[in-house]
């Protein structure tokens, strides 16, 4: 399988995962289209599969749907503030590295995912162009839905797609 096919099952998956929770699928499809994070994240461990757990305790049998692989959210955030996680040190290596704009990114769908504190007005003044739109589309898509972000920013392929957009 190809890193460009993994990339895509594993959103596909993560975003089985957030349906229903405006915030975290508007973050998801931010890091998926954002094209840098989500390898990072699945390279270096910041994503839980909970597929192979048996009880999660909040559904209405217990039972989660296969497969059911979520994004570390809070941890991630925690990690942009500090830059270790005290909660699970075997990250501490894993520094989420990259530039202002691209933190930027990451910084802000851990704010729709998870409603971590992020400072809007410098997260969003460090974006370049086409992060800014990325951005855009996200918060439309958390705060009024994926139907009405393509109406209001309508993007093309994501960034991972190697074929012409």
């Amino acid at each position: 399988m190809s890193d460009r096919e993994t990339m895509n099952d594993l959103y596909a998956t993560l975003a089985n995962t957030a349906r229903g929770d405006l915030g975290r699928e508007a973050a998801v499809d931010l890091l998926y289209r954002h094209a840098r994070w989500l390898p990072t994240l699945y390279a270096w461990g910041w994503l839980t599969d909970l597929s192979q757990d048996e009880y999660l305790g909040d559904d209405q049998d217990g039972y989660a749907p296969e497969p059911w692989i979520v994004i570390q959210w809070t941890a991630i955030a925690a990690t942009l503030d500090t830059g270790v996680t005290r909660s699970m040190p075997e990250h501490e290596h894993a520094l989420l590295v990259g530039t202002d704009s691209e933190r930027s990114v990451l910084r802000i769908a851990c704010s729709l995912a998870a409603d971590s504190p992020t400072g809007l007005r410098s997260s969003l003044s460090g974006l370049d162009r086409v992060n800014l739109r990325l951005v855009l589309h996200a918060i439309v898509h958390a705060t009024q839905g994926e139907m009405q972000a393509h109406r209001a920013f309508p993007l093309n392929r994501p960034a991972t797609s190697k074929e012409p957009a």
